[in-house]
């Protein structure tokens, strides 16, 4: 594998966060997303009048509006960034406020919020990811401790699902082809002491392991990053540490689960999530995995 060029880009600086002036701290998970409107929406994590993060949106010319403020009693710390569902309205998670254990919202530009659920700890905890919409028009997500979750539009109604994913569940869970949603957890596998899982679980909530990472040979574990997949219907990930050199790989995984490990990180190029724009290459950092239908990776 050979880094790939990027394809004439340029970067420019939009917009500036400042705790003293609006949001600020947004995490590396809570994406961008971009609206209707053509305007981009996400959250951060801190900032606002009481310190608990925003809901923001920015132009694609740089001009920046904070829509919501949370308070602690309606959310707290907003990682997870926002999902566009296909009714037009922006639903996200809070990592805590509410009792404590973090909320689940949806929000209608300008201005319009409501919580459609607060986590009590027995249904769940910390989600640190945005639900995702399945084939069904519902949306699923999954929390920090691994409880698993749909919320039924157009009510937003909350039903915890009957299992739980094998770990520790950072990352969304991810939309495949097959109509089932995948995901990976950072720890768990056999004895639920292994470096980490990708599972599959289908809108009634069964959940399989697709693959038990084992941190030996050229295997990854600890993965950290969202699972993408591409126009060969394959999934890509990035893991944080194993591989030859212990120090992250990529990985392509079939949806029948036959996992192959396409690049082992050195010290020197460190370990980065994969991305598909839909257009041409895998890629994001300084590496590239390319399947543009024309050969193998």
């Amino acid at each position: 594998m050979s880094a790939a060029p990027l394809h004439s880009q340029t970067y420019q600086d939009l917009y500036d966060f400042n705790c003293n002036t609006g949001g600020c701290n947004p995490f590396d998970s809570g994406q961008l997303t971009q609206g209707a409107d053509g305007n981009l929406y996400g959250t951060t994590n801190e900032g606002g009048s009481q310190g608990f993060g925003t809901i923001f949106k920015v132009t694609p010319s740089g001009t920046y509006t904070d829509l919501w403020q949370f308070d602690g009693t309606n959310g707290a710390n907003p990682i997870a960034g926002l999902t566009l569902a296909s009714d037009g309205n922006f639903y996200g998670a809070t990592a805590f406020g509410g009792k404590g254990y973090g909320t689940i919202f949806r929000f209608t530009p300008p201005a319009s919020f409501k919580v459609l659920h607060v986590f009590s700890f027995t249904d769940g905890y910390s989600p640190e990811s945005a639900p995702v919409e399945a084939k069904d028009g519902n949306l699923y997500g999954a929390t920090y401790p691994g409880t698993t979750y749909r919320i039924k539009l157009p009510a937003g109604t909350f039903k915890q699902l009957p299992n739980n994913t094998p770990g520790f569940t950072f990352d969304p869970l991810l939309l495949a082809s097959d109509g089932n949603l995948y995901g990976t957890t950072f720890n768990g596998g056999p004895g639920g002491s292994g470096p980490g899982t990708v599972f599959r679980m289908t809108t009634s909530g069964a959940i399989k392991v697709i693959h038990n990472f084992t941190n030996t040979g050229t295997d990854g574990a600890f993965p950290d990053s969202p699972l993408t997949q591409a126009a060969d219907l394959n999934l890509y990930g990035t893991t944080h540490d194993g591989g030859a050199n212990n120090s992250g790989e990529v990985f392509k995984l079939t949806l029948a689960g036959t996992f192959t490990t396409l690049h082992s990180f050195d010290v020197y190029t460190g370990s980065f999530s994969v991305n598909n724009d839909g257009g041409g290459p895998v890629y994001t950092g300084s590496f590239s995995v390319n399947n543009d239908g024309g050969g193998p990776v």
